[in-house]
């Protein structure tokens, strides 16, 4: 993620199927998901509201299901790490319960007709932001091995792809 060319974080999702055998006794195993992968914001650039925006502009392009359809988008945090349980939950991520090495996985289910993160949101930046750029991943995550090319989206204050 960019802002006015400074690198402010680093976010990938994937696509794949929830089949880790910790998964087994739930609803959601063997079914296709995008997994929030990794979700970085530089310590210098916290609080300011990009990772916020970030998190959005992510979710409305997997909303477009670019690698295939899905009814889920999974992630998982820290457990103590309460500012990224409260960030996910507003977007309307809940916990699973399944705890590993101390990161919980968080679940959305993916309904079309009521998508809870399509709303107007405010930059709450210390200065106006004069271009907001995210790179986006163009590949699939296929049994463990990834390959990601990078495609450069270009945005303005607006923020849309």
């Amino acid at each position: 993620m960019y802002v006015d060319e400074i690198a402010v974080g680093f976010m990938m999702y994937i696509y794949d199927t929830l089949d880790h055998e910790s998964f087994e006794n739930e609803e959601f195993y063997g079914k296709k998901s995008y997994f929030i992968w990794h979700m970085m914001i530089d310590k210098r650039y916290q609080g300011k509201g990009y990772g916020k925006l970030a998190f959005e502009k992510m979710l409305m392009d997997i909303e477009k299901m670019p690698y295939g359809e899905a009814k889920y988008v999974t992630l998982v945090y820290h457990t103590s790490h309460d500012k990224a349980k409260a960030l996910y939950a507003s977007f309307g991520f809940v916990d699973t319960g399944i705890i590993q090495d101390h990161s919980m996985l968080a679940i959305k289910h993916l309904d079309k007709n009521n998508l809870s993160y399509r709303k107007v949101m405010k930059l709450s930046a210390s200065r106006p932001i004069t271009k907001f750029n995210i790179y986006t991943p163009i590949g699939c995550f296929l049994k463990k091995k990834a390959s990601f090319f990078l495609k450069k989206a270009r945005m303005g204050n607006n923020i849309s792809f």
